[in-house]
């Protein structure tokens, strides 16, 4: 996130959309690894 206009609770959310999308795709168990982690 590199926006630096975002208030704190913006922040939280969107890192927790970030969070969830990194668990779904973690829960998918892709064949390929894509270099997040």
């Amino acid at each position: 996130i590199m926006r630096l206009n975002l208030s704190e609770e913006d922040f939280e959310s969107e890192h927790q959309r970030q969070m969830r999308k990194r668990n779904k795709m973690k829960d998918q168990q892709a064949p390929h690894p894509n270099g997040i982690d």
